[in-house]
């Protein structure tokens, strides 16, 4: 079955305005779709990343609150 239907859309990565075959397709190319997923793939690791050294940080803090309120304890 094919599609007779011509849609005109812009890329959702480099913006280019192409017609679609498809209601569905949203990049003018599989290039386009490649890169868009590579970037979104790059963009969510750094944000892991900063999640994950946000933890550390917090959990540094902690340790660090937890050992002076142990020490003050000891000491009264």
């Amino acid at each position: 079955m094919s599609s007779n239907i011509s849609i005109p859309k812009v890329c959702n990565h480099c913006g280019k305005t192409y017609i679609a075959h498809k209601t569905t397709t949203r990049y003018c190319s599989h290039k386009c779709n490649q890169r868009d997923y590579k970037l979104k793939a790059k963009q969510q690791k750094i944000e892991q990343t900063l999640l994950e050294q946000q933890n550390i940080i917090v959990l540094e803090k902690t340790v660090k609150l937890t050992t002076t309120f142990q020490s003050k304890l000891t000491t009264d």
